[in-house]
């Protein structure tokens, strides 16, 4: 076989693999879960989204019994009277076992331990928590984190703090739980939008907003819009609805101000030439947010979301047995210059943060019959 007949065929098959990806969404979230869940979870925020997806999607992407009983265990693992709960990024676990609730599983321990940090936890000047945890210790030994990192919000918070405390609220009927939740985007907006897009972090001693300049995080755009978007859902008020909807509609728009001529949003938005790169988790959170959003009414933009589908299918690789969505960018601080987001911070893949919300967003294009076609 000559060398230009192979790579002909080399060609056609890789087409075909990316087109059978855009046709068959529950074989591809299959692969992925499967891929991951060969190593170990970790009870936290990195992971949270991904045990969350699973539970969500089960039914709905026929993802195997197999692959949910190690969601179970995870869980029945974590379910003892020691488990601490110190931080936002400790809390927003929770989702996945309240979502197991849901289908006749009980972890009594994590839903008290969750629900006692939400009751307990001290509010600081602005009347939310800080994203540190005024407890939280990274080991048992270790000063409290609280002692180097200054009282501050940081956007992550608006899943990992807020869901949580939205999803309690419905199912303790707590009224002022409530009214705690429908205060927080207030305050995260007066604070981290700056009239374009939203900062990642403010301190509130200094009321210094991270990163500085006209530099923006993606994935903390990523995060308002995907609480945006789950709020609603589980709001009755009809003013609180339209207000959730009113801050949506503006950050979109503002975002896609960002969005270069061709492929996916990079890690840092900004209008200066900088060096940069495409964060997959940060585009898989935008794609389930505007797919949601459409369902929901809120906003529809059927190119987008093409967009992003396609631009996403470039990163998901196979090799041997397994399935890999590439260049998750890594876990972050809040910090003072942009170059530390796109140069300090590395690249990796199928990370819990990164497969979680394209597994929502596959769960998506299933539940609305989404018909994409790859050019």
């Amino acid at each position: 076989m000559n060398s230009l007949l192979k790579i002909i065929i080399l060609i056609c098959l890789q087409f075909a693999v990316s087109l059978g990806f855009a046709q068959n969404y529950k074989d591809l979230a299959k692969d992925l879960i499967k891929t991951k869940l060969e190593s170990e979870l970790e009870y936290d925020w990195t992971d949270a989204l991904l045990t969350w997806a699973i539970v969500d999607n089960f039914e709905r992407l026929e993802i195997s019994k197999s692959d949910l009983n190690k969601i179970i265990k995870f869980y029945q693992h974590h379910d003892h009277k020691d488990l601490v709960v110190t931080s936002p990024d400790l809390l927003v676990s929770v989702i996945g076992a309240l979502k197991l609730h849901d289908k006749g599983f009980s972890f009594k321990n994590i839903e008290k331990k969750s629900i006692d940090f939400i009751l307990s936890e001290p509010k600081n000047k602005l009347g939310t928590f800080d994203h540190v945890g005024t407890e939280h210790r990274f080991f048992w030994w270790a000063p409290k984190t609280s002692f180097f990192v200054s009282s501050s919000i940081w956007t992550d918070s608006l899943i990992m703090y807020l869901i949580p405390s939205a999803l309690f609220a419905r199912k303790l009927k707590n009224e002022e739980l409530q009214k705690f939740v429908r205060r927080q985007h207030k305050v995260f907006y007066s604070k981290l939008f700056d009239g374009v897009l939203y900062k990642h972090a403010y301190f509130l001693d200094d009321q210094i907003l991270y990163p500085q300049g006209k530099y923006y995080w993606l994935r903390g755009n990523a995060w308002v819009l995907f609480s945006l978007v789950e709020l609603y859902e589980l709001e009755t008020s009809k003013d609180q609805k339209a207000y959730y909807r009113s801050l949506f509609l503006e950050l979109t728009q503002n975002l896609l101000n960002f969005l270069p001529e061709k492929g996916l949003f990079p890690t840092v938005l900004t209008e200066k030439k900088i060096d940069n790169y495409v964060d997959t988790a940060g585009n898989s959170i935008l794609l389930y947010s505007f797919l949601k959003a459409a369902r929901l009414e809120i906003y529809n933009d059927p190119k987008l979301i093409k967009r992003l589908w396609e631009g996403l299918n470039k990163f998901i690789q196979k090799k041997d047995n397994d399935t890999y969505l590439t260049s998750c960018s890594g876990p972050t601080t809040a910090f003072s210059y942009y170059w530390y987001y796109t140069k300090i911070v590395g690249k990796k893949r199928n990370l819990g943060y990164c497969l979680g919300p394209l597994i929502m967003a596959l769960g998506e294009l299933e539940r609305q019959s989404y018909s994409l076609e790859l050019n």
